[in-house]
């Protein structure tokens, strides 16, 4: 048993053990019992080795991951396909961890994980659930893409990652599913924690992604090694300003000189400066995140702080000796790129301007720095077009998502819910049901579901029109507003939640009470909201006018606004369906209606 839990050193795991059961506790983290050291003679003659033989070396001296040589190194080989680079200028180097599939560092760790469970899965289903900032999420998803007998999941606080992270994070397909989550990253990082500790879903065999999974932690030591064999010949003095914002890659680097690297650090971090506040002071007091351009390290409560304070001893005097800091304002952070690309014509991201600054409060012309660099400039064009007047290059792995439209789901800030979700969508047979202003499309998707996963289909319309002999014109006419919701309530809460592959088109009357809300969010049944915006429902319906409504003397917009709360606030997903055709929106269903395939 190589790992002990953190919060309580008695609790012992292997490598694979914690994994696959990658939370111990809700307050403590996997980490390794003994960090062993390399020899001298290896550090001093690493430049002779290839990357390859390093990474090796290294994983092979921690002694925690038991496989042969010949399968740890196909996990090698297989994940560390592309290269890091390093650009230097006088005694200030970048260190580009960015050249992987999905241009950021994250792929280091997404894809070492990622094979790693691919060899020990067997035929076991697995559900992967991770949490983003930004990055994580597409290495995750591009990491296990198509992996057989793997789903994944991937929450990401919504309208908080930029417009290029957020495509890469939602045009897979297959077996990966993105939420956009109606909070912050702390938010979804919380709901990620409390799953893998809850009892009632542990039959889904839960495996996170993030790096409080010690398998995507360990990988985030291998640049530094590298790092240094390249550049000690230039100035064996060398240290390490890294982005800090869940402080895993800090963490990677702090194992690497327990090791033996001769390294030291600066944490760089921008608002959301928790480390560097608890660096300063000894106090650690988490926070409710800041949004920044620097997203991906909107973090207030970083998690690998608890893996840094069991190294120490919880000794912050200790700490300094080891890591220097420097917090970056916004305004900062767009000086860092300006003075980069004036200097030197080299185009940073924001997150890499924050270490920049980093160098610039400890400089010490006796020393050589190297800036973790953590992603690619292009996937915040809008930063670096404030920042520059100009864009970066875009790479034609990204140009090529322009074309490709984004799966939005959205998902509500409340546990039960989520939980709800991820317990349903593993669950062959759930009932759906659809709600929605008239005209978004929720009669064109139940039909779809109808003829090609064998569902039970109710219109709600027809339904209570068959019933009544008549139509929802004539129905509203003859018995007036007050009674045809009495009508609509009573056809909503007939409705046979008690069986299997049933799926429910509510139509477009649009009433729909508290009472009968609250009935269709029962145990067997998944609520979607399709969500399209007032103008294009308002074109779509001749203003309503050619739809049995109730409007209770609103407007309609006031309508709108009305029904959107409601729907909002019962709903289980929303997806937004503004611009989007039944095949695009029909094909996002495979993740619901098809839970994983051998």
């Amino acid at each position: 048993m190589s790992l002990h839990n953190t919060a309580n050193i008695n609790e012992k795991s292997s490598f694979s053990n914690a994994v696959i059961n990658s939370l111990p506790s809700l307050n403590g983290l996997w980490f390794l019992k003994n960090i062993n050291k390399l020899d001298n003679e290896f550090i001093e003659n690493m430049d002779m080795y290839s990357y390859h033989e390093i990474i090796f070396r290294v994983i092979k001296t921690l002694n925690i991951i038991k496989l042969n040589d010949n399968d740890l190194k196909k996990i090698i080989n297989k994940a560390f396909n592309f290269p890091i680079n390093i650009k230097k200028f006088n005694n200030i180097c970048f260190l580009e961890t960015f050249h992987g599939p999905t241009l950021t560092f994250k792929d280091f760790g997404a894809r070492f994980l990622a094979e790693y469970v691919k060899l020990i899965s067997l035929h076991k289903k697995y559900n992967v659930l991770v949490s983003t900032s930004g990055d994580t999420g597409s290495a995750i998803a591009s990491a296990f893409y198509k992996a057989k007998n793997i789903n994944v999941t991937i929450l990401y606080p919504y309208k908080r990652v930029s417009d290029m992270q957020e495509k890469q994070i939602t045009t897979y397909s297959d077996n990966v599913m993105a939420y956009a989550f109606d909070g912050n990253f702390d938010d979804c990082q919380k709901f990620v924690k409390k799953a893998f500790v809850d009892k009632d879903i542990e039959y889904l065999n839960l495996i996170s992604a993030n790096s409080i999974n010690i398998a995507r932690l360990i990988p985030q030591t291998i640049y530094y090694f590298y790092a240094y064999s390249v550049l000690k010949k230039y100035n064996k003095n060398i240290v390490f300003s890294v982005p800090c914002g869940n402080c895993g890659n800090l963490t990677g680097g702090l194992i690497a000189k327990r090791m033996g690297l001769p390294i030291s650090f600066i944490a760089s971090q921008n608002n959301n400066n928790v480390f560097v506040k608890y660096l300063k002071t000894g106090k650690l007091e988490p926070i409710k995140s800041y949004m920044t351009i620097s997203n991906a390290m909107d973090v207030g409560n970083p998690s690998n702080v608890i893996r840094i304070r069991h190294m120490y001893n919880n000794n912050v005097n200790m700490m300094r000796k080891d890591i220097k800091f420097s917090h970056s304002t916004e305004k900062r952070t767009i000086d860092g790129i300006r003075e980069v690309y004036t200097k030197y014509k080299y185009i940073i991201d924001p997150h890499t301007a924050v270490g920049y600054n980093g160098v610039l409060d400890n400089m010490d012309n006796n020393k050589l720095y190297v800036i973790v660099s953590t992603a690619h400039p292009s996937k915040f064009n809008n930063v670096i077009f404030e920042a520059l007047y100009i864009h970066a290059p875009i790479p034609q792995r990204l140009s090529k998502l322009d074309n490709i439209i984004k799966e939005n789901f959205i998902i509500m800030n409340n546990y039960d819910i989520f939980k709800k979700n991820i317990k349903l969508i593993n669950k062959p047979g759930v009932n759906i049901t659809f709600i929605g202003m008239p005209g978004a499309g929720k009669s064109t998707l139940a039909k779809y579901i109808q003829n090609n996963y064998n569902y039970n289909l109710i219109e709600l319309d027809s339904y209570i029109e068959k019933k009544n002999n008549a139509t929802l014109f004539e129905l509203i006419k003859k018995y007036g507003d007050e009674d045809f919701k009495i009508i609509e309530e009573t056809a909503c809460l007939s409705i046979p939640y008690n069986k299997n592959n049933i799926v429910v088109s509510t139509g477009g009357s649009i009433i729909y009470s508290i009472k009968s809300m609250k009935y269709m969010r029962n145990d067997n049944n998944i609520i979607i909201y399709l969500k399209t915006d007032f103008n294009t429902i308002k074109e779509r319906t001749d203003n309503f006018t050619n739809r049995g409504i109730v409007f209770n003397n609103m407007t309609p917009k006031e309508l709108y606004d009305s029904r959107d709360k409601l729907y909002t606030k019962y709903s289980n997903l929303i997806i937004d369906t503004t611009n989007k055709d039944v095949s695009f929106l029909s094909n996002m269903f495979r993740y619901i209606m098809n839970p994983i395939k051998n």
